[in-house]
């Protein structure tokens, strides 16, 4: 549920891969204190921030990330590369019963359970296009760990070793890591 009490600046949109359709409608919301940039918000925007977090911080400062690393009991345990998140990008479930990939363009942040590539020298729409064929998804079924109930894990190295097809010019005979 989105708080209200907050400014639209510290809200974004959150999708978790067991709630990935073709739709993205299932949306959930996230605070952040991140900017577009990826720096901690600064001035009022900090102190809003804060005064929402604060009921929460005794579990905040006992979390290991804050004890072990040296984060700040307000931190996030891992930060994306926020310049990315607000690109246009695939984002898929890291694991699935079929092998599935999903365009966003509104700068959704995927959860801990979601992968996302973010294409560099190509089109996002070509990529998520092939991305989306048959020859991908038999590629990922006969590649892909397994997981329970004949689930597929689509891990990072997976997904590395993807082979992309060369009707794409600008990224024939690359991996999806070197984007």
């Amino acid at each position: 549920e989105r708080p209200d009490n907050l400014p639209d600046s510290l809200i974004c949109k959150s999708i978790s891969g067991s709630s990935l359709s073709s739709d993205m409608e299932q949306m959930e919301y996230i605070v952040t204190p991140y900017d577009k940039r990826g720096n901690i918000v600064t001035g009022e925007l900090f102190e809003q921030y804060i005064e929402w977090l604060s009921p929460h911080r005794e579990t905040l400062e006992s979390r290991s990330c804050t004890e072990k690393n040296k984060k700040k009991w307000y931190e996030w345990q891992w930060v994306p590369d926020m310049k990315q998140i607000w690109e246009n990008k695939i984002i898929c479930p890291d694991i699935t019963k079929e092998p599935m990939f999903y365009f966003d363009d509104n700068g959704v942040i995927p959860q801990h359970n979601t992968y996302y590539i973010v294409p560099y020298n190509t089109v996002p729409r070509e990529l998520y296009q092939y991305l989306c064929s048959q020859e991908v998804s038999e590629w990922l079924k006969s590649n892909a760990q397994k997981a329970k109930n004949d689930y597929y894990r689509l891990q990072t190295n997976t997904l590395e070793d993807l082979p992309v097809h060369n009707r794409l010019e600008i990224i024939s005979q690359t991996r999806i890591n070197e984007y």
